[in-house]
């Protein structure tokens, strides 16, 4: 519905005919994408939660891994356990891990462990999403690595946590509120 809104709002033939109040026509679509969002977006990582991984070639590039998940019942009813690994300097490696037993999982792909390459393994449960990873070091940000060890336990941590790394603690409540008012302004200018 959105789409068609801003399509017919852009031929000029048809935009004589939205009358005077054209934003009516996407004022329910965008509420109901907001309320998805809304609702999809917040996510949390249970508590006691970890991974044991088990590389089979930890000296490779890539190597293939076995991961028991502890409690196996935090994946019991799982949307999705996979593998996903980027920024090697080609395409992206997104695979689900193949169920060999309670709360043990194996990857179908190898998984990139050296380099530049971002490897974790994601776990994806209702609103509980938990991660656990090999990421290198970055000087730019700066951040130490997180390394591809042979066999290692680990708890998962929150998306936030890996994926904004680089996001720098102790800023003051009103300057993230007011950059994130920003954004949400911007996409609310673009819709």
């Amino acid at each position: 519905m959105i789409g068609a809104f801003v399509a017919g709002s852009l031929k000029p033939r048809q935009v004589s005919r939205l009358g005077s109040r054209p934003w009516i026509g996407a004022t329910l679509p965008l509420a109901g994408t907001a309320a998805v969002l809304g609702f999809c977006l917040p996510t949390h990582r249970p508590a006691g939660t970890a991974a044991t991984i088990a590389l089979d070639r930890p000296a490779a590039a890539a190597s293939g891994a076995t991961v028991t998940i502890s409690p196996a019942a935090a994946v019991s009813n799982a949307d999705y356990v996979q593998q996903l690994s980027w920024q090697g300097h080609t395409r992206s490696v997104v695979a689900d891990l193949r169920r060999i037993g309670p709360g043990v999982y194996r990857t179908v792909t190898p998984l990139p462990i050296s380099g530049s390459w971002k490897s974790l393994i994601r776990i994806q449960q209702g609103r509980a999403r938990r991660r656990r990873a090999r990421l290198p070091a970055d000087p730019a940000m700066p951040v130490p690595g997180i390394a591809a060890e042979p066999r290692i336990t680990r708890a998962f941590v929150s998306d936030t946590t890996l994926m904004q790394r680089e996001r720098k603690h102790g800023i003051p409540a009103w300057l993230w509120s007011a950059a994130t008012t920003a954004v949400l302004a911007i996409i609310v200018v673009l819709l």
